[in-house]
């Protein structure tokens, strides 16, 4: 599965990774793994970020990602 980064999340733990998974994992799983890869330095991001799954954002931490879709991890966005 590969998932892209954005923002401040590319500059921790790079603009695109590959995550080895052959089964559907939830939203919660890929941060879980994403935050394990960067050596903790996502923690403090996984509350705020937004996950786009084949384009379309995902609210729910159980939402179910499977492999092949297409994966984007958006950091918190400013705005006013």
């Amino acid at each position: 599965m590969r998932i892209k980064l954005y923002g401040i999340l590319k500059d921790l733990i790079g603009p695109e990774v590959k995550i080895g998974v052959d089964k559907p994992i939830t939203i919660h799983e890929l941060l879980t793994l994403l935050n394990d890869m960067s050596g903790g330095n996502l923690r403090e991001w996984l509350d705020k970020v937004r996950v786009a799954v084949n384009g379309e954002i995902v609210e729910s931490a159980g939402a179910i990602i499977k492999p092949g879709d297409e994966v984007a991890v958006l950091p918190p966005s400013a705005g006013g």
